[in-house]
């Protein structure tokens, strides 16, 4: 049970990471005009995150 616990909460920390860096996205580009594409880069954001990213900014 103590693992499935774990595994929960990985994943609830990983979701809310992901949520904060759509926010610095949204921001950056709302505040400077830059592309998503930009912003990512500005950010520093590492490519296996921007897909997820990207999904987030879609909603």
């Amino acid at each position: 049970m103590c693992e499935s616990v774990e595994k929960y909460a990985d994943k609830k920390s990983e979701t809310k990471r992901i949520n904060a860096l759509a926010e610095a996205v949204k921001m950056l580009m709302k505040t400077t005009s830059v592309s998503v594409e930009q912003a990512f880069s500005n950010l520093g954001i590492a490519d296996s995150d921007r897909k997820l990213i990207s999904k987030q900014l879609s909603r």
